[in-house]
């Protein structure tokens, strides 16, 4: 039997030829002409699908190439940034050399010193109302030591409790040393914190102040208001400093018992506290610092009386200072205009800031030069 195929288009016709002509279908011829009928692709087929396959492998074999190129275009591309990107910082970075003319007298700017308590604190500056008069007189010191501080407590009948401070002791304290230290006595404000002061970084200005000769060393004590939140009027807080803190510090520590050599003072509610103390016990300081000042409400109809006890022991130093931005500056501009009318000197300035840590840390050194204002003479005959 011999068999064709012809194809015409999509159609397979398949004509069986016999001996004898066209085979009849049976069962036998329709099984043997089935295996037959199997489809098995042209050879222009074949060739297309083996053309079509090598061009996916040839795009296969690209995709690392083309991988490695785009990394290494990557990388050159960032060293090419970052080239750039030093050349032009080390271009801004060039000193502005200016040659100065043969006859000009060069001068350095020395900055202000910032506080030294971790930190950064930007120093406010102003024209204030009136300046403190700061006189900074050089002390002879031979001592590198810091100072130390300590904390303690007593009992105090006056408050029926117990008194707890601390104690700021200067580089090379010397408990045996005759007359004695200058005394400042700071109060904290109403946040209830004893170390208030010292957290601000007030011992390590003095320590830089007394090391370089600027101010003589001193002794300064941190009391601690326990019941900070009372009614001033409903407190003994005042007669507790006078009657137990006073003489425990007189009679343990070093401390100078010229009332010229003691300063009383503190910010906000401790400000407030420092000045009734100091302009009601004149006899025992003679130096008074009330930093952000805002008033008992009930100090206005004592001035007199307080002034004229002043005057019966001696010149009394007074120092009032506030920010412009203090929200409680109202007040103590109304206490002031009360005070102006008194026949009474005082200090006064206006500074920017508000009323915070920033507006204190950034006179901490102003207010130490102004205390020891007047503190050198005994301890330049101790050296």
């Amino acid at each position: 039997m011999i068999l064709k195929k012809y194809r015409r288009g999509d159609i397979l016709t398949v004509f069986l030829v016999g001996v004898g002509g066209l085979e009849p279908p049976t069962p036998a011829s329709q099984t043997r002409c089935a295996g037959q009928l199997r489809y098995t692709p042209s050879n222009e087929q074949q060739e297309y699908n083996r053309i079509k396959l090598k061009s996916s492998r040839r795009i296969l074999y690209f995709i690392p190439f083309l991988l490695k190129l785009f990394i290494r275009s990557s990388v050159f591309c960032l060293l090419m940034f970052c080239l750039g990107c030093s050349a032009s910082r080390s271009s801004t970075m060039q000193p502005n050399l200016e040659v100065p003319h043969p006859n000009t007298t060069l001068t350095k700017e020395i900055p202000t010193e910032l506080p030294t308590s971790g930190t950064v604190i930007p120093i406010q500056t102003s024209a204030p109302v009136q300046s403190l008069e700061i006189s900074p007189t050089p002390y002879k010191s031979s001592c590198l030591e810091k100072g130390t501080i300590s904390h303690s407590e007593i009992m105090s009948p006056a408050l029926n409790e117990t008194l707890t401070y601390f104690i700021y002791f200067p580089p090379c304290y010397d408990a045996d040393f005759s007359p004695g230290y200058p005394l400042l006595v700071l109060m904290h404000g109403q946040i209830g914190d004893p170390e208030m002061w010292i957290k601000m970084g007030i011992t390590e200005k003095a320590d830089n102040l007394i090391l370089n000769g600027t101010i003589p060393p001193l002794i300064i004590a941190f009391p601690f208001e326990k019941r900070y939140l009372i009614d001033s009027r409903d407190s003994n807080y005042d007669q507790a400093i006078i009657e137990d803190f006073m003489p425990n510090l007189l009679k343990n520590y070093a401390v100078n018992t010229d009332r010229a050599q003691h300063a009383i003072g503190g910010l906000s509610r401790g400000a407030n506290w420092a000045f009734q103390i100091g302009m009601s016990n004149p006899e025992l300081f003679g130096a008074i610092g009330a930093h952000s000042f805002t008033t008992f409400g009930n100090e206005v109809p004592k001035l007199s009386g307080w002034i004229d006890h002043v005057k019966q022991i001696g010149s009394l130093r007074l120092t009032f200072d506030i920010g412009e931005k203090d929200p409680y500056k109202k007040y103590w501009d109304a206490f002031i205009s009360d005070f102006l009318k008194y026949d009474f000197p005082f200090d006064r300035n206006v500074s920017p800031g508000e009323h915070n840590t920033i507006y204190w840390q950034s006179h901490l050194q102003e207010y130490l030069l102004w205390y020891s204002t007047g503190w050198g003479d005994s301890i330049n005959n101790k050296n």
